[in-house]
């Protein structure tokens, strides 16, 4: 198992991964640790401009050089080659997208379940199936 973990670290392509997916594990889980102290209506309040925020900036990122940069400093290390070629969309959009959905539909103890439960998937999966 050791052995293991090591290739895995030692592997570029793989650290990078586990990179992205950290930081994945970390912004998504955030919503459903708040929404624990919140009301639905505190939460909507919360999830809808920053939803905004997040599909904007993915928008804009290949409109406006600025925004660009920017974004590329900031995420670039992270991002994977299909999400940097022209006019494709991020995960983080999506996420955006399902948090405004699921925040605004579900009982809170729902939503707080499943996005949970998608943080801790989607890292897994992704780990488990880029190394298979």
């Amino acid at each position: 198992m050791k052995d293991f973990l090591n290739h895995c670290v030692a592997d570029a392509e793989y650290k990078r991964e586990i990179q992205r997916k950290l930081f994945h594990i970390l912004t998504i889980m955030f919503l459903p640790l708040v929404y624990i102290f919140l009301d639905k209506k505190q939460m909507l309040v919360l999830v809808f401009p920053l939803s905004i925020l997040i599909i904007s900036a993915d928008f804009y990122r290949h409109r406006i050089p600025a925004i660009e940069f920017i974004f590329s400093k900031a995420f670039g290390h992270i991002l994977r080659e299909t999400e940097l070629v022209q006019n494709s969309w991020t995960g983080a959009s999506f996420m955006a997208m399902a948090a405004l959905i699921v925040f605004t539909i579900c009982p809170k103890s729902i939503a707080i379940c499943a996005f949970s439960i998608l943080a801790i998937s989607d890292c897994l999966a992704a780990l488990v199936g880029k190394k298979m």
